[in-house]
């Protein structure tokens, strides 16, 4: 029996099924996971030094270190780490090996007191991650992000746009993004609203619509 239809919540999942020898004779999509709220809401600019952040899982392979590393080398940066480790004993590792005036480990916090301190947010990731939730929420508050070439994290990040793109194999290609912004933080307030706009593509009201219309199209054939 095959499937009429499957879905992908990005083009790189959906490729990654495809290439193990799944759903060749099905009908192919793409849907976007969607945003948990409703709102939009525009981020207060503040005259301040830039905070850069991580939200997530602390776990090696989410590229937490070299995150860590970077920032401990550049200690003029600031970082905000916001989650809990893999396990106790990794994040006790974390914070010893890369204790640092510049690096603040915040634990768990609600997601809008996150978002309210840091002014850009970069997902380092080492795997293919899917499609990592946290980039479009961060849209949702007017936060760029710099992102990994990995997994469905290019498909949402637009270049010069919503952030920017680096390759994890190079850590140079990370540190030269960041200083981007860093020496030019008059280019977040044009991306902030890219960001705004971006935002609106992960609504819940878009994800359903283009669910029922592919249902319409599946059911019409």
């Amino acid at each position: 029996m095959y499937v009429d239809a499957v879905v992908g919540n990005s083009y790189f999942i959906l490729r990654e099924h495809l290439n193990s020898g799944f759903f060749k004779n099905s009908q192919q999509f793409v849907v976007y996971n969607s945003l948990e709220t409703e709102k939009i809401i525009i981020k207060q600019k503040r005259e301040h030094n830039l905070n850069f952040g991580f939200i997530g899982i602390l776990s090696y392979h989410k590229g937490i270190e070299l995150l860590l590393r970077l920032f401990k080398e550049s200690n003029e940066l600031n970082l905000h780490i916001f989650g809990k480790g893999i396990n106790p004993d990794y994040e006790k590792y974390l914070k010893n090996k890369y204790s640092s005036e510049n690096i603040i480990f915040h634990g768990f916090v609600k997601i809008e007191e996150a978002f309210d301190i840091i002014d850009v947010l970069v997902v380092p990731s080492l795997w293919n991650d899917p499609l990592p939730r946290v980039i479009y929420e961060a849209y949702s508050y007017g936060i760029p992000v710099i992102g990994s070439n990995r997994g469905g994290i290019p498909e949402i990040v637009e270049t010069g746009k919503t952030g920017f793109i680096f390759d994890p194999d190079f850590k140079e290609q990370l540190r030269d993004k960041i200083y981007i912004l860093k020496n030019n933080p008059e280019l977040l307030n044009g991306m902030s609203l890219e960001c705004i706009e971006k935002a609106k593509d992960f609504l819940p009201e878009k994800t359903i619509k283009r669910y029922i219309d592919i249902y319409n199209k599946v059911i019409k054939i």
